[in-house]
């Protein structure tokens, strides 16, 4: 948990040109702050956290209201941050909630030396930072491996739709949003490559019987330029297509919906096997797509009753990092196209694209 958090706070840092961070959980009471992760403080000035409390000045305002807090001047208006502030020259700060299941779990904090550093708009971009440590939190706490592939949906998918949010920005330059990106991407890939054994991500077809690899660029293989058309605007489908997506996941299915709408198609969802297919039996769909592994019905079994009521739709089968589909499964079920997770954005746009324009 401690590396993970390790690369999300120093991509945070890197990102906005400051050094010190500390993520606070919020213990049982509500009152006191346990200290999960901090960056760039001496070990004298970290004893001060000791003495914070939730319910106490900036975080008590965060609590009750559950809104992110800008403090442009520490010394003046934080009595409570005032011994931190000498100690480390800080001017100003922002506190932003971390939620957990809708719950408040912790805030993420972020200081700089500079007054008046962090604007509105900062807060919105550091809140989807937020958001990856609250999914960290439940995800940990039930099995970091058992639930990897998710983790990295979630995580790499989220980066790619914050580029897509706030591309547009004047304050950063797009150049350095998408560097920050794709350091991003490769630190957790390759922490994720410690954990689980090595194998090709890809995208694998009844009808080619190969993988097509999908590579997740790095700075050095891609210029600014090839990065931008790559990410640029895509042309809009037709707003009629309608996808069902399956997943007991609401950390997948919430990134899918998500890509889905960005390309102006509808979406609905199934939490599970048994009701994406009542769902499927009671509308009309143009594509599904699914997860294999559901404790119900697996994504093979879905597809089976999915074609057997209409052939012509297509159905996407996502699965697990690293996982080689069963062929005999594959074709009894009629899979369309199987998805190794994470996948990238892009490439996933492109395929929905094309299945649905055939």
């Amino acid at each position: 948990m401690q590396k993970i958090f390790e690369i999300i706070i120093k991509q945070l840092t890197e990102f906005f040109r400051i050094k010190h961070v500390v993520i606070f959980q919020i213990d049982p009471s509500g009152i006191g702050l346990i200290i999960v992760y901090s960056s760039g403080f001496s070990t004298e000035s970290a004893q001060c956290f000791r003495d914070l409390k939730a319910r106490e000045g900036v975080f008590k305002r965060l609590v009750d209201t559950r809104i992110s807090q800008i403090i442009n001047d520490i010394p003046e208006t934080e009595k409570s941050f005032a011994s931190l502030a000498e100690a480390e020259k800080l001017k100003s700060m922002i506190a932003v909630p971390v939620f957990t299941d809708q719950k408040l779990w912790g805030i993420l904090t972020a200081f700089s030396q500079e007054k008046f550093r962090f604007k509105e708009e900062d807060a919105r971009i550091i809140s989807l930072f937020a958001g990856q440590m609250g999914e960290l939190g439940k995800l940990f706490s039930q099995n970091l491996l058992d639930n990897l592939d998710e983790l990295l949906v979630q995580i790499l998918g989220s980066i790619e739709l914050l580029n897509l949010r706030y591309r547009n920005r004047k304050a950063i330059p797009v150049s350095e949003i998408l560097n920050a990106q794709n350091r991003l991407k490769n630190r957790i890939l390759s922490y994720a490559t410690e954990l689980e054994p090595a194998s090709s991500d890809g995208i694998i077809s009844e009808d080619k019987a190969k993988t097509e690899e999908i590579i997740l660029p790095s700075g050095d293989e891609l210029s600014i330029e090839e990065v931008i058309t790559i990410q640029g605007e895509k042309e809009k489908p037709p707003k009629a297509k309608k996808v069902l997506v399956i997943d007991d996941q609401p950390i997948v299915t919430d990134l899918l919906v998500s890509v889905l709408e960005r390309m102006d198609y509808k979406s609905v969802v199934g939490s599970c096997g048994r009701d994406g297919v009542e769902m499927f039996e009671k509308g009309e769909f143009d594509l599904v797509i699914t997860d294999l592994g559901m404790p119900d019905l697996s994504g093979w079994e879905v597809s089976k009753s999915i074609k057997q009521k209409n052939p012509h739709v297509p159905v996407i089968v996502i699965t697990g990092w690293g996982i080689d589909p069963d062929p005999d499964k594959l074709k009894d079920s009629k899979v369309d196209l199987v998805i190794n997770k994470p996948f990238q954005i892009d490439q996933l746009e492109k395929i929905i694209k094309d299945l649905l324009e055939k």
